[in-house]
């Protein structure tokens, strides 16, 4: 059973570890963006001393209930504010964040300097991307060396979902 389960999340979550991890620092107040982590880690701390086999059914059921939620309300979540200024949609981008991050406040100090660095961000990427290659990845020993990190991390991430 739990092979089956972790093949099928390996495979999942090549496609969710990507996007969900920018989305939810782009949307999340910046004081609780990590509240999943705090609330996975008491729940395993709260059924460690369960003398039963409930000790890992119930960490293993809410993990597996917590996507089955999330697939229910994917349609609520919001389009990324990053994604639609990249797509000159800067009205639509600053309602998601006058939702998210002003409290209703259009004028708030936190959304404009959100907006104003998403801007320049992609400013930045637009500008400097052109001139990019894939072979700047390996051209410097200090390239080489965070190119090695991301893909033995990418990897060491598949294989333990495929054990």
């Amino acid at each position: 059973m739990f092979f089956i389960s972790r093949l099928i999340l390996g495979f999942a979550t090549a496609f969710a570890v990507q996007a969900a991890p920018i989305l939810i620092s782009e949307l999340s107040y910046p004081t609780v963006e990590h509240l999943g982590a705090v609330i996975a880690a008491w729940t395993t701390y709260g059924t460690f001393r369960l003398n039963s086999t409930w000790s890992w059914r119930i960490p293993s059921v809410l993990q597996a209930a917590t996507p089955q939620l999330q697939l229910c309300l994917v349609r609520l979540v919001p389009e990324s504010p990053r994604w639609l200024v990249s797509k000159c949609r800067v009205a639509e981008a600053r309602k998601t964040l006058v939702k998210y991050y002003g409290d209703g406040d259009e004028l708030s100090a936190l959304v404009t300097f959100e907006i104003k660095e998403v801007e320049e961000s992609i400013w930045i990427e637009r500008h400097t991307n052109s001139e990019a290659l894939y072979v700047d990845l390996v051209r410097t020993p200090a390239n080489r060396k965070r190119t090695f990190i991301a893909l033995v991390s990418a990897g060491l991430k598949r294989g333990v979902a495929l054990q």
